[in-house]
């Protein structure tokens, strides 16, 4: 049994950026908000304030790395189109979170009945592959549904 403190922290990290449009050449700078989480654990309790530490520093890395994908899917400010292989990317790994919760709920429930032969297995994680399907596309959602808000262009 696991004894000890879970720290969470999000952080919002505000960066000027270099935009390049690959369809019209257009260059521009931008400011991107990124937002990430990060978890620190303190086993025993002995290392609450490394725990915070390490947190915050895997929150700031996240919202780094989440600007860069706001920036690489936000629309160019001169034709108005999207990186398309950013795109391309952002909705394969959005595909594969959802469809790998739910693949991963249904074969447990697959497991659970090949070792027992129980049907009410079947049933239960039948049923919650697409609910956590569906919370997992909820979560992942906002990636997309705010890079808009979150880039202004100083230069266009």
């Amino acid at each position: 049994m696991y004894v000890g403190n879970k720290v969470t922290v999000t952080q919002r990290a505000e960066d000027l950026r270099r935009f390049h449009c690959g369809n019209c050449d257009c260059e521009a700078t931008a400011l991107v908000i990124g937002v990430g989480q990060g978890q620190g654990h303190s086993a025993f309790f002995l290392d609450d304030q490394g725990a915070s530490a390490r947190a915050d520093k895997h929150a700031l890395k996240a919202a780094a790395a989440n600007a860069e994908l706001t920036l690489s899917l936000v629309r160019c400010p001169h034709c108005g189109e999207r990186n398309p292989s950013a795109v391309m990317g952002f909705w394969l790994r959005y595909a594969f979170s959802v469809l790998a919760a739910v693949g991963l709920l249904w074969s447990l429930g697959g497991l659970i009945y090949g070792m027992e032969s129980s049907p009410a297995a079947l049933w239960i994680f039948g049923s919650l592959g697409p609910v956590t399907g569906g919370l997992v596309a909820w979560m992942e959602a906002w990636k997309w549904t705010t890079v808009e808000q979150r880039v202004a262009f100083l230069d266009t």
